[in-house]
This record gives structure tokens, sequence and C-alpha cells, in this order.
């Protein structure tokens, strides 16, 4: 069960906000000069049920996706996954191309190529990219292209609509890809087993990280045990299990704390802590601070 408090933006809404009805079989859309901040970010934590591509092309605004914060200017992009949380840090508004994909879209482009695992985990802790002019104008010829091929498909002057579109977000999805690639100097070697187990664990954890905190329980969930899942995730992460159910929790509390009136007590209730007490040694215990003290620092 998610954690209900936080509210959520998903593809829809953003198609609601601005009132935007040239999209892709209701499930891709594509905006030149869109606001970036105003429309997507807020100014209170928002938790993604789509998948976002923004290309910046005016002004600076700062903001946080999942507590950490980036300044974002001219020339980035930034990449946004289901499941993070961000907002908007400050009142600036930059022009940008945005491309929202909803997470229906989002499971069917990307394809289920094991090889780009690691470039996923990368994109996740590093969200803004810059782009040189070249990447710019390799951007800007798919979407011209696919806008022109979204209204074709519109108006019912092509038969291969879907294919050709499909086709095109691929292809473009690839791109960004290699962007990423190149400047994070990856080497795209097949993966393994334990990298289907390390998927398979984050895709747990985000769904059940606010229900149970024990690495048996997600280890029970995948049909073996605790001690071959924690070294897995060891191995390959560098980080327990443990750490990785904790940094969830605790940024989730960081968020309620910060920005919803709920108190203490509650909060630890929808968090399922048995008692507060419980839930203010956990968070003391891993940030240095009470609960509250974290709220009013």
């Amino acid at each position: 069960m998610r954690v209900k408090d936080i509210s959520t933006i998903d593809y829809d809404e953003v198609i609601e906000r601005y009132n935007y009805d040239d999209e892709y079989n209701n499930e891709i859309a594509i905006f030149r000069d869109a606001s970036f901040s105003r429309n997507v970010l807020s100014d209170k934590p928002t938790r993604l049920d789509m998948m976002v591509f923004a290309f910046c092309t005016k002004g600076v605004a700062e903001f946080q996706i999942n507590l950490k914060s980036y300044i974002i200017e001219s020339g980035d992009m930034v990449i946004l996954f289901p499941g993070q949380i961000v907002y908007n840090k400050d009142a600036s508004v930059e022009n940008c191309i945005l491309i929202s994909v909803s997470r229906k879209l989002m499971e069917s482009l990307v394809p289920a190529n094991k090889s780009l695992m690691n470039l996923v985990f990368y994109i996740f802790e590093n969200p803004v990219i810059k782009i040189d002019k070249k990447g710019e104008a390799m951007i800007n010829g798919y979407i011209d292209f696919m806008l022109e091929r979204i209204k074709d498909f519109k108006s019912g002057n092509t038969a291969y609509g879907n294919e050709i579109i499909t086709g095109l977000g691929i292809a473009l999805f690839y791109e960004v890809i290699d962007i990423v690639r190149k400047k994070a100097e990856f080497n795209d070697k097949p993966l393994n087993r334990k990298h289907e187990i390390l998927r398979r664990f984050l895709k747990l954890l985000a769904e059940y990280y606010n229900e149970n905190r024990t690495v048996a329980f997600y280890a029970d969930k995948m049909c073996m045990s605790p001690k071959h899942l924690s070294h897995v995730i060891k191995e390959l992460t560098g980080k327990t299990v443990g750490t990785w159910i904790d940094d969830h929790v605790i940024m989730e509390a960081k968020v309620l704390l910060k920005s919803s009136n709920m108190s203490v007590q509650e909060i630890a209730h929808l968090l399922n802590f048995s008692t507060q007490s419980f839930f203010g040694k956990y968070f003391k215990k891993r940030t240095g601070m009470r609960p509250g003290e974290y709220r009013n620092s």
C-alpha cells in the first residue's frame, strides 16, 4: 500500500493542467515552451506516477528530487521516473520541451534490455543531464517528427500510426540513454541473474517499504533466503537491504514531516510503526534528530 498523504501527479493530470488535447493515444504528449516547474512540479512534495523528459531552453530554477537539490538551467535535460518525489523550491519558471509519458506506455517503451539496468540506476541518482548543441538538435528533430506523426495519427492519415510513433519513442529513448552512457562513461556489458534479483527487489521495495522493514519479508517474496538476498544486493550496490529499506522510509518520513500537517503520531501510524516512541527512536538512530527536531529545523 502506498502512502497516501503525499500528493501524486500522473499523465492525465498533466494533460488537464495544460488543457491539451493533441496527444498520442492518451499515453504520450509533447509540449513546447512548457513550464516545467509550474505544471509538473509544485511548492509541495509531489510523487510522480508517470515518466517525464524535460529539456530546458530558458531560465533557471531550483528544485528537489527525492530530497536532493538540483539547479536546472538552459541546456539541461531532466529525466524522472514513476515513484520519484519532486517539488519546486523557488518561484522561477523555465521554458522547456516537455514529454509526458504514461506509466503504461513507459513500461512498453523501455525494453526488457538488462544491459540498461546500470544506466537506469545512474539516472535515478543523476536525473539532470547537460545536453550539448548536437544533442539539442537531435532531440528537436525527433520531437518535430513525432508531433507530425501524432497529428497524422489523429487525423487518420496513416495506417501505421501506432507502429511509427512507438518506434520513434523507442528511438528517442535510446538516443537519450546513449547521451547518458557517454557522459557517465559506462560499459554496457550484459547483466546476469544477480541484476534481475536487484531489479525485482527494488520493485518490491517501492511497493512495500512503508508496510514491512524486514529483510526476511522481501526474501520470502522473492523465494530465496535472506542471506542470499543480502549478499546479492550488497555486492551490486554497496548498500545492505536494510539500508535500502531505511533510506526509503526515512525519505518518506522527512517529506511528511516537512510538507504535511500530520502529527508525529499520525506519521508513525501511516508508516506502520507500532508506536510513536518506536518511530522516534528509529528516526533518531538514522538521522541524529528526533522527528520533531527535524520538522522544526
